[in-house]
């Protein structure tokens, strides 16, 4: 921890969104139900190039997924409705590659544990003492999903050209 559809659509929509990830600009969506902090992380996010938009409940934040291209989500763990292990759980159901970073204030061992399971890259644990570790982690996060990108891409123009990779 860092400091301070059906499944037929949910597949065409993951590597459809891999390839238009890897080229522009990397768009966020900050999870909070504290408005403040997830515009001060927003603020910060955008003067770092990223493209963010922010959301106040969960349910606003699968709305926003399902309707946008969304590279990265922040979630905080708890939020009112809809906590944000199950937000997390949705997010990844809906579309594998979007990359879920947890964001955690009060909440327990086993919380933090089943971010970890359902696949969350990183957490960061609030209050945030210095903002620069959210676009440090996000950056980070950033990497991964080109490193995935790439591999999805390769893997695509392989076997369309009829070579099989090794599974």
């Amino acid at each position: 921890m860092a400091k301070s559809g059906d499944k037929n659509k949910k597949a065409g929509t993951d590597s459809a969104k891999a390839d238009s990830w890897s080229t522009g600009a990397v768009r966020v969506l900050v999870v909070d139900a504290d408005e403040t902090f997830a515009r001060e992380v927003a603020d910060h996010l955008d003067s770092k190039g990223f493209g963010v938009e922010t959301a106040s409940d969960p349910y606003h934040a699968l709305e926003k997924i399902h309707d946008d291209n969304y590279a990265i989500a922040l979630c905080n763990i708890t939020l009112p409705g809809m906590g944000g292990v199950e937000l997390l759980s949705k997010i990844k159901y809906y579309n594998g590659m979007i990359r879920v970073i947890m964001l955690a204030d009060e909440t327990t061992v086993d919380n933090l544990l089943s971010c970890l399971r359902l696949g969350a890259d990183d957490c960061v644990a609030k209050p945030v003492d210095d903002i620069s570790v959210i676009s440090e982690v996000v950056t980070e996060a950033v990497s991964r999903l080109n490193r995935w990108s790439g591999i999805i891409s390769r893997i695509a123009v392989d076997n369309a050209a009829g070579r099989k990779g090794d599974g």
